[in-house]
């Protein structure tokens, strides 16, 4: 269960930049310290319920 990387850290900021003007209302991780350090950043702006699960498959939505 390894750690984000310093290049996973830049990446997940990234990533919650790009989608900031998204309505998310939640968003879900798998149980890895990992995943739940990537989605960190998305969750913090509109304080989105984080959820941990072990199903390793989403669909992911996004209002159009």
């Amino acid at each position: 269960d390894p750690e984000l990387s310093v290049e996973g850290q830049a990446r997940a900021e990234a990533l919650a930049r790009v989608l900031r003007d998204l309505p998310i209302t939640a968003v879900y991780h798998t149980e890895f310290r990992r995943t739940a350090a990537t989605v960190a950043p998305l969750a913090r702006p509109s304080a989105s319920a984080v959820m941990s699960t072990t199903r390793q498959r989403f669909t992911i939505t996004a209002p159009r």
